[in-house]
């Protein structure tokens, strides 16, 4: 692909992948970034691709791009004490005791599902942007959350 055609499917695909990467991104300022290493993205790789599906392509390129830029922009808190123990536990709170609760729930849990709680709750991902990472369904991520976040509330009502 020669750079006049690489400005032709720029031109005629630019939009949809903007609305791609604001559909994972959740605003228009990372989008735009998004969008712009899209493009850098399918330049440098414009050799592996075989001319069909440019719109697929590119949606591939735009996920893995929004992806990457809400990674690099919400860097991680691995240590419990810093979650947000209110929003896993409800309105009422957590005191210490229940932290410490809370710290031994999270290893007990399969470590995946550790990810998804501190994503949804202390990264403040959407359900769209775990299903993503997890390349699972929304719906899936919904109700697995459900009944992750039920667990919790039973198991730290019990101690």
């Amino acid at each position: 692909m020669d750079a006049t055609a690489f400005n032709a499917l720029y031109t005629r695909y630019a939009r949809f992948v903007l609305a791609r990467c604001r559909a994972v991104c959740g605003n228009a300022t990372d989008a735009e970034e998004a969008l712009q290493d899209t493009f850098i993205r399918a330049w440098n790789n414009r050799d592996r691709f075989d001319g069909r599906s440019p719109l697929g392509w590119l949606h591939t390129l735009a996920r893995s791009a929004s992806i990457d830029l809400l990674r690099k922009r919400r860097p991680w808190n691995t240590s419990p004490e810093a979650w947000d123990f209110d929003r896993l536990l409800g309105a009422d709170g957590a005191d210490g005791g229940a932290r410490v609760d809370i710290t031994r729930l999270l290893e007990s849990l399969d470590p995946i599902e550790a990810a998804m709680l501190r994503l949804r709750h202390i990264e403040d991902w959407r359900f769209i942007e775990i299903a993503e990472h997890f390349d699972m369904s929304e719906r899936s991520v919904r109700r697995q959350l459900a009944a992750l976040e039920e667990r919790a509330r039973v198991r730290l009502a019990d101690a």
